[in-house]
């Protein structure tokens, strides 16, 4: 009985509560950019890995008028995220997290509802699949990475 309480216990779902669509820095660090592609790659690779729920901090900007949040804090805040301050679209990453979010919403069904499974093809390629009846969603995962030398 006690595990029905315990944080990760194999039947409570797998949260992701503050992924951060920009790097996280702390006051006085270096400025840093965190990628389009990378903000996509780990929200599919979360639901690859049998993850059930991803929350963005922040998806929107925003505006802190009159300084009221700390004095140290500018008016515009959060200018990486996909949607500025105003609302407005921010290319590349609002583009790349609508198609992921698209797939995601089609394969929705066997991502909820099928059974979890892993295929490992070779040592740098796997799938990890949700099969539902006749349904599947795949994600493939070459994970050999190198710079190429042109």
């Amino acid at each position: 009985m006690y595990d029905l309480y315990c944080m990760n216990a194999p039947h409570k779902p797998s949260l992701w509560t503050e992924n951060w669509t920009a790097q996280f820095r702390v006051f006085g660090d270096v400025p840093s950019h965190r990628s389009a592609e990378d903000t996509a790659f780990a929200v599919a690779r979360w639901f690859s890995e049998n993850g059930s729920h991803s929350n963005y901090y922040m998806y929107h900007g925003g505006t802190n008028y009159g300084r009221t949040a700390a004095d140290f804090t500018t008016t515009r805040y959060y200018d990486e995220a996909p949607l500025n301050e105003f609302g407005l679209i921010r290319e590349p990453k609002w583009g790349y997290l609508r198609d992921l979010h698209r797939a995601l919403m089609l394969s929705k069904k066997s991502v909820l509802n099928g059974r979890y499974g892993i295929e490992i093809f070779s040592p740098n390629l796997e799938a990890r699949y949700y099969e539902k009846n006749n349904l599947c969603a795949a994600f493939l995962w070459n994970n050999r990475t190198h710079t190429l030398n042109c």
